[in-house]
């Protein structure tokens, strides 16, 4: 079985000329690609199906220097941002549906409201990253110090040889599988994608992860990698949004939660389980510093990690993990205070997040249908097959 991964590399080495022409056609492109897009969301909003290949008199009835292959890339690519705008209208709308017949009248009609603005809301394109396959580019092994040239033409302006050093990631990538045809070229940057191979492992352990504002990850093995996390989010809380010190800290951030996952072990893991975390921002109870706690790029890599190594990667409801006891199943709130687990019912104690992951790498029983309430008084939970006992 085989998955696409991908790797950026920079156009810092280009001389000013190289990087002129290539932001001169990113800037036409752009353009011309929002011109396809107004087309396409009034076409959307007659009735009419958005599609990739449109016939001459769409495309035309505007000047452009972009050749024919660039103009039928852009409105490529347009199709695909419309599509996933109303696509984005329409799982909303189904999930309002959902939350309605449960009930939730007040969140479905936040998700009705959502679903409608994103309807009435064209997209409208600030920056642009061009999607090209191999009419538009060759790649030539490199000379000097570089190891590669990209050499883009087809575009509409002159052909352009773009000088592109290889990194550790791009040649760990390379190792694994095969460059595709295909790039995605920006002002700053052209990333590559690659085909590989995914491993399969025939057997192996299941490891639970519970991901934490404090401790970046929590594994059910008794390890803890990231300790820092909480005070990178605190200096994140601290900074202006869009500053300078801002996009600094961001990258910090991400850089460390990537450092985090990439020195997780998992020799000898089949299974990743990990929470399913939704609605994290949602309710008063939000901070500044939780609203700069990055869940989703935390997921993103371990996701990557997990496909790279050939481990199966499962999504576990979150809910009451952090409140049962992971050694007699006892499920209460005042079990854990902060950081510190200790079981009303056999004693047991644990930092709370470690409790947590052995429960996530669990499979256990279904949950009671008034567990909320249940939870202040105490239930057991078992595992899948376990007999239901009572705990004192």
């Amino acid at each position: 079985m085989k998955f696409v991964l991908s790797s950026q590399a920079t156009l810092k080495f280009s001389n000013e000329g190289k990087l002129k022409v290539v932001s001169d056609f990113l800037e036409e492109y752009k353009r011309v690609t929002q011109i396809y897009v107004d087309k396409l969301w009034l076409a959307a909003s007659q009735g009419v199906k958005t599609r990739s290949l449109m016939p001459k008199s769409f495309t035309e009835g505007f000047m452009t220097f972009l050749s024919a292959r660039a103009k039928q890339a852009a409105c490529k690519q347009a199709a695909g941002i419309v599509k996933g705008t109303l696509g984005e209208a329409r799982n909303l709308s189904k999930l309002a549906r959902f939350h309605r017949k449960k009930g939730n009248l007040k969140y479905s009609e936040k998700l009705e409201k959502r679903a409608a603005n994103k309807k009435m809301s064209k997209p409208l394109l600030k920056t642009i990253e061009a999607q090209l396959d191999n009419r538009f580019f060759r790649i030539e092994k490199g000379l000097n110090t570089f190891d590669l040239w990209l050499v883009l033409g087809s575009t509409g302006l002159s052909r352009v040889s773009l000088p592109i050093k290889k990194h550790a990631h791009f040649n760990s990538l390379a190792a694994q599988g095969t460059i595709m045809n295909s790039i995605r070229l920006s002002k700053k940057g052209v990333t590559f994608c690659f085909a590989v191979q995914k491993p399969d492992k025939a057997d192996g352990k299941t490891l639970g992860v519970d991901i934490g504002a404090n401790s970046t990850l929590s594994l059910s093995d008794g390890t803890q990698i990231g300790l820092n996390l909480d005070a990178l989010c605190e200096k994140l809380s601290r900074r202006d949004k869009g500053s300078k010190g801002f996009r600094r800290s961001q990258k910090e951030r991400e850089n460390y939660i990537r450092q985090a996952v990439n020195s997780l072990d998992l020799s000898g893991v089949k299974i990743l389980r990990v929470e399913d975390i939704k609605h994290l921002r949602r309710g008063k109870a939000t901070t500044r510093k939780l609203s700069h706690w990055s869940y989703r790029v935390l997921l993103n890599a371990l996701e990557a990690k997990a496909l790279r190594e050939g481990v199966l990667l499962e999504k576990v409801n979150p809910a009451f993990t952090s409140q049962r006891c992971s050694q007699c199943g006892w499920v209460r709130k005042g079990n854990r205070s902060g950081e510190r687990f200790k079981c009303c019912a056999c004693s047991h104690e644990q930092n709370a997040d470690l409790n947590a992951a052995t429960n996530i790498s669990l499979y256990l029983g279904r949950l009671p249908q008034n567990a909320s309430a249940a939870s202040k008084s105490g239930f057991y939970w078992p595992r899948n097959n376990e007999p239901i006992v009572r705990c004192a």
